[in-house]
């Protein structure tokens, strides 16, 4: 599959272009250079663009699956399930903590925090406060490193 573009406006319209061929009942309106407004709710692109610009050259593969995913969950939530049959599925969210170590510290410069404002609101109160937390160390370890060289 090709590329996608590198800018972020340019981006988003190519995103919303393959949205509408592949969910072409849905309200999508572009908002911004990297937000879709899709039947009312909004898509932040920060992320996906973030991936695609790790792996170019496989960019509208990345974003196809991506949407692919994103939107199978909508089939779902249409099917009726009674509660007593998926009180069983139920499980809590368990994660280990270096699956934030990409998010957690952006070294050199600026507050040292690499989240999105996206990163923000989907993070728990408790992600939050490990990040927050581990901030402190992770700016000691670069000024260590730093006076090494």
């Amino acid at each position: 599959m090709g590329t996608m573009p590198r800018e972020p406006g340019a981006f988003a319209e190519l995103v919303a272009s393959m949205l509408r061929e592949r969910q072409p009942e849905y309200a999508i309106d572009l908002v911004g250079p990297r937000e879709l407004l899709v039947n009312g709710r909004r898509l932040d692109l920060e992320n996906l663009f973030r991936m695609v610009s790790h792996e170019p050259g496989r960019g509208q593969e990345i974003v196809a699956h991506y949407l692919d995913q994103l939107f199978a969950s909508d089939a779902v939530q249409y099917m009726s399930v009674p509660f007593d049959l998926a009180r069983n599925r139920i499980m809590p969210r368990i994660q280990p903590e270096s699956i934030f170590e990409h998010l957690t510290y952006t070294p050199h410069g600026g507050s040292g925090l690499g989240w999105t404002r996206a990163d923000c609101l989907d993070a728990t109160v408790d992600e939050l406060d490990w990040a927050c937390r581990r901030l402190d160390s992770r700016r000691q370890a670069e000024a260590e490193a730093l006076k090494r060289r």
